[in-house]
């Protein structure tokens, strides 16, 4: 993975966590940065493979707490 993957015990993790609407307060096992499509397949792979829910947040509809794609302008996700 090319991107970066956030956890509680790093420093950025409540930054990373955060969004729009300061009175949701989730915490997330991870949260990934991503760079590139693969990170985006590997992200969703695992949460599969782990049976883990998933959410997307992306560049400004920051609608869910464990993907970050709005780092990365291109991606698209069907």
């Amino acid at each position: 993975m090319r991107g970066q993957l956030v956890t509680p015990e790093d420093p950025d993790y409540d930054a990373a966590r955060a969004v729009f609407n300061a009175m949701v307060d989730k915490r997330p096992a991870g949260v990934i940065h991503v760079a590139q499509v693969s990170d985006v397949i590997a992200g969703v792979n695992f949460a599969r493979e782990s049976s883990m829910p998933l959410a997307i947040r992306g560049r400004r509809a920051q609608r869910s707490w464990f993907r970050d794609v709005g780092r990365r302008s291109g991606v698209g996700l069907r």
